[in-house]
């Protein structure tokens, strides 16, 4: 029995136990439009989940995370210790030059990467050589010891 499937008769049992009998038809229950392992994150969920793991595993006591407490004074200390950031301060400090100079060893070369792959491969242009790009990040958080989802570990093979 296909997952869509066990939902429906899921639903069906539910409806028909909350319904009256001669109410509740299969017409509720539809199939999916689009095969659900197709389905891709959107971007900024992307990004997001990207920003997140590189600000979890920074230095603690390095200076890239002083400056982003220092940036965004109005965030709590217990969200940018998470990386919890909303996409305009991800912009911002895409942008900001200083965290970059702030920033040494693995940090540095996977923010590179980072940034890299924003930029050609969830921005508004795909580069030709987007696969390398995702598994040069990939590498680099893996050297930075990041955690990462399966979900972003599917995207080199797009």
């Amino acid at each position: 029995m296909g997952q869509s499937s066990k939902i429906c008769s899921l639903r069906s049992t539910r409806l028909a136990s909350t319904r009256k009998p001669d109410t509740w038809s299969e017409e509720y229950c539809a199939t999916p439009l689009v095969d659900p392992t197709k389905v891709l994150l959107p971007p900024l969920h992307i990004k997001l989940g990207l920003m997140k793991n590189f600000v979890k595993t920074m230095n603690k006591d390095g200076s890239g995370l002083k400056f982003l407490k220092e940036k965004f004074p109005r965030i709590s200390e217990a969200k940018i210790k998470e990386g919890i950031f909303v996409s305009p301060q991800i912009r911002e400090v895409m942008n900001d030059t200083h965290f970059e100079e702030l920033l040494e060893g693995s940090e540095l070369n996977a923010w590179r990467c980072m940034k890299r792959v924003f930029q050609n491969f969830l921005g508004n242009h795909k580069a030709p050589d987007y696969a390398q790009i995702v598994e040069q990040m990939l590498d680099a958080f893996h050297v930075m010891k990041c955690n990462m989802s399966l979900k972003c570990l599917s995207y080199t093979h797009i």
